[in-house]
């Protein structure tokens, strides 16, 4: 006796695009934080900032590796080690590999995902919960619903050659960031340079003199 199967073709009436960019506060040091927009990615082994966001006297000598999207090893050289990631007044101890080719500014991976375990996702964010306390990363950019007919006009890894439209509150959240990488910079070089001049032997013996002076 012959068995019949019922095939059954269904269509997708709509598909939804949501990439997790969240607002964090990575508090540093007691008298430095950096407020930034960051990508929750599941799919990264570590947490990344890009170097030119934190100025080089917190940092320290890393041997880490992590390897892109396409497979090509990234360039580190340096980590961010016990940072605090802070929202609602929580804070999360983990550490962050700088990235020069960093295509986000920052990007909090398993090892974040790992410490607000367990957490589900909405439409409104990530929630998680820490002593009977919800706790809310709220989602800066809205989940797009599209039709599926229009699939192959949409991009989600846009090509940053064409003349695409950017937001205008993404524009001067960008702005911000380059406001903040040239602070960081000169902030950076300002400490090179007393490097050096401490190094000048007669700033040295200016030094050594005022020490003796002291300690008479």
């Amino acid at each position: 006796m012959a068995t019949k199967h019922n095939n059954y073709l269904t269509q997708a009436k709509k598909y939804k695009i949501q990439k997790w960019h969240v607002e964090i506060d990575i508090r540093i040091s007691q008298d430095y934080n950096l407020i930034v927009n960051a990508l929750v990615d599941t799919g990264a082994d570590l947490n990344c900032i890009r170097e030119a966001l934190v100025p080089t006297q917190y940092l320290e000598k890393t041997t880490e590796s992590l390897f892109g999207a396409n497979r090509q090893q990234l360039e580190i050289q340096y980590k961010l080690a016990n940072a605090k990631v802070c929202n609602e007044g929580v804070c999360y101890t983990t550490d962050f590999v700088m990235v020069k080719t960093l295509s986000q500014n920052v990007i909090l991976g398993l090892p974040f995902l790992h410490l607000i375990s367990p957490f589900k996702v909405t439409n409104d964010g990530i929630v998680t919960e820490y002593l009977n306390k919800e706790i809310l990363f709220p989602f800066i950019y809205p989940l797009i619903v599209r039709d599926p007919n229009t699939l192959k006009n949409d991009c989600i890894h846009c090509d940053h050659s064409k003349n695409t439209f950017v937001p205008i509150d993404k524009y001067i959240a960008n702005l911000n960031i380059k406001q903040q990488q040239l602070s960081y910079l000169k902030d950076d070089l300002d400490f090179e340079r007393q490097k050096i001049r401490l190094q000048d032997k007669k700033m040295q013996e200016k030094i050594l003199n005022f020490k003796n002076h002291i300690e008479r």
